[in-house]
């Protein structure tokens, strides 16, 4: 293995790059850093100045969970503001600033193609009266205000920037729980630029851009746990590889690209972030696809060498035009890097959002072409699903790392379709005080277990145990509504792809008791199967740590790491469809 001829410029990585890679730096394995891009494609957040007073108890929720459907104000005794709530679009609501939240307040109620575009709160005697909210079409009046309402005029009011939107409302509540300043956030919309896109050659197919879960590689040590529903080897070997791999995770959101190295393998460049023996890599191949366009894979791994622990997460995109095409292997750097934020606070990211990011970092890895096809690849999704990574990166330790996250409970629920025959989808599911914590409620497909996929793997990656199989992993992260009411829960019905079958999970994280769980086969075609009468039906989820059920000639197995209190960040339930073979070792 070669070492670069200036140390001094190297990654902070440093090398050698471990054998079982067999990849070479390419040059002296520097990652560029991102490229300047134009204003109309800064996706970030932005904040007005805070209109009142800067102190007391801040809040400031909801930014990353964009559209806002509603905004919510009241007043108390008809004078004061004290209440505030974002509703947003796929569901999502911002906790109440009160233990007893209004039942009628005054509501902003915005129509299809409407979006707050500015705000003027009115301060008296240290606390705000009132406040005038401005749309891209109407204006809405709570409490006392005054000044002019046409769209722009107001001198003493915040309008966003042309193309932008608010996105949420923060401020400062005093020791009355009333609020004495008030701010927004904004963002460039994602489709502001859309209509300068030129339209698809004729004949070629729209392009499309969908997620592939995470998939957790077995080796046959870890295979002979899964068949033996050995779920205490499983978790601690999760957790381990979790420990030594959270280094890397923090050395990335610290350092950016300059905790990676370019490097080559098989005739293929790809970048490679590491820490001792473990690794994450950002990777995208291609190959032709319909007449005049091309398909690639975007492949992001983590692997910890000691455990010998490898998930893969990442994306297919389809009908890239063949104008595209040089662009493609920039989507590697791009993803470098958009994971510096992903692992800071990705876990609240919004499918619009991510979207938005998606744009910002293909133009500062100079990829404008495939920029400009983002949101046509991504319209059947209204924007871009990023759970599977998030999957992955929770799986690697990243949930103790996620910021701003002002919530109580984080609930991960992981199923692995060890099921040989069948795919598995989710159908439905039932909420109790739980919300996705990142996009919005998709049903998904599990893909049935197989050997394993080199394609989503770099060339030549050629570790010590070789891996035999892969089990696909939905990974399913809440978290709880409203902070007041206390705990979590969650029922979701799934099926067999060939509606033969089905089963039913439950999951309860208790405020001041044991947690629940609870698992139901189901017989025949489960499409009408009551999610939520079954979750609430008693003794259907009880306490316990382990549950294991018969579907056929399958073994349903369920575990809880513990009972009460957080592990390794969160409230986990593990649920395998089906136990693998056994492997002789």
């Amino acid at each position: 293995m070669s070492n670069p001829s200036n140390p001094g410029l190297s990654p902070t990585g440093g090398l050698p790059i471990p054998d079982f890679m067999n990849a070479e730096p390419v040059g002296d394995g520097i990652v560029p850093p991102p490229a300047a891009i134009p204003d109309e494609l800064d996706f970030s957040i932005k904040q007005s100045s805070v209109s009142g007073l800067n102190s007391g108890t801040r809040f400031d929720e909801g930014a990353y969970w964009y559209p806002l459907r509603e905004v919510h104000f009241a007043l108390s005794d008809n004078t004061v503001l004290d209440h505030y709530q974002g509703h947003y679009y796929h569901g999502e609501y911002t906790s109440a600033l009160d233990e007893s939240p209004p039942s009628d307040p005054e509501k902003l109620q915005l129509q299809d193609g409407e979006y707050i575009v500015g705000y003027r709160a009115y301060l008296e005697n240290e606390v705000l009266v009132g406040v005038r909210i401005w749309t891209n079409k109407q204006h809405k009046d709570i409490g006392k205000v005054h000044g002019p309402t046409g769209l722009g005029e107001d001198p003493e009011a915040f309008f966003v920037p042309e193309n932008h939107e608010v996105i949420n409302f923060f401020g400062y509540t005093n020791d009355k729980n009333q609020i004495n300043g008030l701010g927004v956030s904004y963002i460039r919309r994602s489709d502001s630029g859309d209509g300068e896109i030129d339209e698809a050659p004729r004949g070629l197919p729209d392009p499309k851009l969908t997620t592939f879960l995470s998939e957790t590689f077995l080796d046959a040590s870890t295979q002979q746990a899964w068949s033996n529903n050995d779920m205490a080897a499983i978790v601690a070997k999760r957790d381990k590889a979790s420990q030594q791999l959270t280094p890397l995770l923090e050395k990335i959101e610290k350092e950016g690209e300059k905790a990676w190295q370019k490097v080559t393998a098989g005739g293929q460049e790809f970048y490679v972030a590491k820490s001792g023996q473990n690794l994450i890599w950002s990777y995208v191949t291609q190959k032709p696809g319909q007449a005049g366009t091309t398909d690639a894979t975007i492949s992001i791994g983590q692997y910890c060498y000691d455990t010998n622990t490898l998930n893969v997460s990442g994306y297919r995109w389809t009908g890239i035009p063949d104008k595209n095409q040089s662009e493609i292997k920039k989507i590697a750097l791009a993803f470098v890097y958009m994971l510096k934020p992903l692992i800071s606070d990705g876990i609240q990211w919004g499918l619009k959002f991510a979207e938005g990011k998606l744009k910002e970092y293909l133009a500062k890895a100079a990829a404008a072409g495939l920029v400009a096809i983002v949101s046509a690849s991504l319209a059947s999704t209204a924007g871009l699903a990023i759970g599977g990574i998030v999957a992955s990166l929770i799986v690697a330790g990243a949930l103790k790392l996620f910021k701003k996250i002002i919530k109580k409970y984080k609930l991960v629920l992981n199923v692995y379709n060890f099921d040989h025959k069948h795919d598995w989808d989710t159908i439905n599911h039932y909420s109790d005080n739980s919300q996705v914590t990142y996009g919005e409620w998709q049903n998904k497909t599990i893909p049935k277990f197989k050997p394993i996929d080199k394609s989503v793997l770099p060339p030549n990656f050629n570790p010590d145990r070789p891996f035999i199989n892969v089990v696909t992993c939905l990974a399913m992260t809440f978290d709880n509504k409203s902070v007041l009411k206390g705990g979590v829960g969650e029922g979701v019905l799934m099926g067999r792809a060939d509606k033969g079958a089905g089963l039913a999970l439950g999951y309860v994280v208790r405020a001041w008791k044991n947690n629940e769980l609870g698992l139901e086969p189901i017989n025949g075609n489960p499409t009408s199967f009551d999610i939520k009468q079954w979750y609430n039906k008693k003794g259907t989820v009880i306490k316990r740590l382990t549950q294991e059920v018969k579907l056929g000639t399958l073994t349903i197995a369920g575990s809880t790491p513990k009972l009460s209190g957080e592990d390794n960040g969160g409230y986990f339930f593990d649920v395998s469809i089906g136990l693998p073979p056994s492997v002789t070792i």
